[in-house]
C-alpha cells in the first residue's frame, strides 16, 4: 500500500513540475538574428534566435565541434564541411536539452528544418 502511495505521489509531482515548470522558467524568444541571405543565397534560416533574457543561440552546423547535433540524414555527410545546398543537414538545431527523470524522457529544443523530400535546395 505504502508503495502504491509512493507511486501516486510521484505521478502527482511530475505531473506539476512539467505544467508549472517551463512556464515558470522559459524564457519567450523575443527577437531573431538576420536572415542567412549572402550572395549567392544562403540557407533563409535566422542566423540567431534571442530570448527576453537577452541569451543568443547561434544555428549549430559545425558538425568537427562535437557539439551539435544532426539527425539521420541521407543528404548530409557531417565530415563533409558543411555548404548550403550541397552538404547541409535537413534538420539542425539552434539549441537542444534533454534530461531524465527515472523512466521518463524530456526533450526541448529548437530546430530548423526544411519542408518536403529530397535534398534542401535553393528556393
Amino acid at each position: 500500500m505504502n508503495t502504491k502511495i509512493n507511486k501516486v505521489m510521484f505521478v502527482v509531482l511530475l505531473f506539476l513540475s512539467l505544467v508549472f515548470a517551463p512556464t515558470a522558467r522559459a524564457a519567450p524568444l523575443t527577437a531573431f538574428g538576420p536572415r542567412d541571405l549572402p550572395i549567392p543565397p544562403g540557407t533563409g534560416f535566422p542566423l540567431w534566435y534571442q530570448d527576453s533574457t537577452g541569451l543568443s543561440l547561434g544555428l549549430c552546423t559545425d558538425a568537427a565541434s562535437g557539439f551539435c547535433i544532426f539527425l539521420a540524414d541521407e543528404f548530409f555527410n557531417p565530415g563533409n564541411p558543411v555548404s548550403f545546398p550541397g552538404n547541409f543537414p535537413a534538420e539542425h538545431f539552434y539549441y537542444l536539452a534533454e534530461t531524465f527523470a527515472g523512466p521518463l524522457f524530456y526533450r526541448s529544443g529548437i530546430e530548423g528544418g526544411f519542408g518536403g523530400a529530397g535534398n534542401p535546395a535553393d528556393g
